[in-house]
């Protein structure tokens, strides 16, 4: 060392050893070596780290597209059988006679028990909240087509007075 090295006063946040020092014993041969070794093992933990994110993903889409997708799927039908029905309730008061009014209220209650089949397919807890609004949707079109033979039943006394 030379003797200005000396004079210098010691730096407290400094290792007393020289970075030369410590690594000059290794070489040029085994840093590289060091180096490309670090490369390696963080290219595998990069390559692990991936490989269990898209495990995750995998698992997550097949979960997605076995119980939500066929949720939706029975959730739409039912909007559309109930929409259906809904248009098609007017029809029975607007029933001129007898048949018609049976027709259509069998065709109704058809759809209705489609509705029910369909409910039958969900979770145990959404598909009885769906089957208690289906039940009284059932109840109404009884009623509707009570009305509607009641209102015949006037219209067929009062054409024989």
């Amino acid at each position: 060392m030379s003797a200005s090295m000396k004079d210098r006063p010691k730096n407290r946040f400094l290792p007393s050893v020289s970075f030369r020092s410590a690594f000059g014993r290794i070489g040029v041969k085994g840093r590289l070596f060091a180096a490309f070794g670090i490369i390696g093992l963080m290219t595998i933990a990069a390559a692990a780290t991936a490989w269990l994110m898209f495990n995750n993903t995998g698992v997550q889409l097949g979960r997605i597209t076995g119980e939500a997708v066929p949720g939706m799927r029975v959730s739409l039908e039912l909007a559309r059988d109930a929409s259906e029905i809904s248009a098609a309730a007017p029809a029975i008061m607007g029933a001129q006679s007898q048949t018609e009014r049976k027709t259509q209220t069998a065709e109704l209650l058809r759809r209705q028990e489609e509705i029910a089949a369909r409910i039958k397919t969900l979770t145990k807890e959404h598909g009885a909240k769906i089957s208690a609004v289906a039940d009284e949707i059932k109840g109404a079109l009884v009623n509707l087509d009570d009305s509607v033979n009641a209102r015949l039943d006037i219209a067929d006394r009062t054409e024989t007075i």
